[in-house]
């Protein structure tokens, strides 16, 4: 019975953290409380400034292209050539298009109180320095 016990619990904890995103969890933890300045200093300038008027913050909005190039199959051909039985693959390029918007809010002291990412492949993005 403990074992059952042990094992929902255990399931119910790993399911919890499923939905977590790592490097926008870190990025999130090391830029809280940062100045404004570094946060610039880092992205460079951003590409938009907005604002949240009921939470007084300005949003800084960075936009990055993160697409892609792959070598993928593109398609198989198995039957008679030459009198033999020959199997083939042909293989090409494919262009992946991705994109990952990031949004700091700033608060009224100057200093990073939120830092968000969304879209796609923006793990490909250094969110803290190294």
């Amino acid at each position: 019975m403990k074992r059952i016990i042990a094992l929902g619990m255990t399931t119910l904890l790993l399911s919890g953290c499923a939905g977590m995103n790592v490097p926008d969890t870190l990025a999130r933890n090391y830029w809280k409380d940062r100045p404004v300045s570094e946060v610039i200093d880092y992205f460079g300038a951003p590409q938009q400034i907005g604002g949240m008027t009921d939470r007084q913050w300005v949003v800084l909005v960075y936009g990055y292209d993160t697409s892609y190039t792959t070598r993928e199959a593109l398609g198989t051909y198995t039957g008679p050539m030459n009198g033999q039985l020959v199997h083939q693959e042909y293989w090409g390029d494919v262009f992946n298009q991705a994109n990952c918007e990031m949004r700091v809010a700033i608060n009224r002291d100057r200093r990073v109180d939120m830092i968000a990412t969304k879209g796609s492949n923006c793990g490909s993005i250094d969110l803290v320095p190294n």
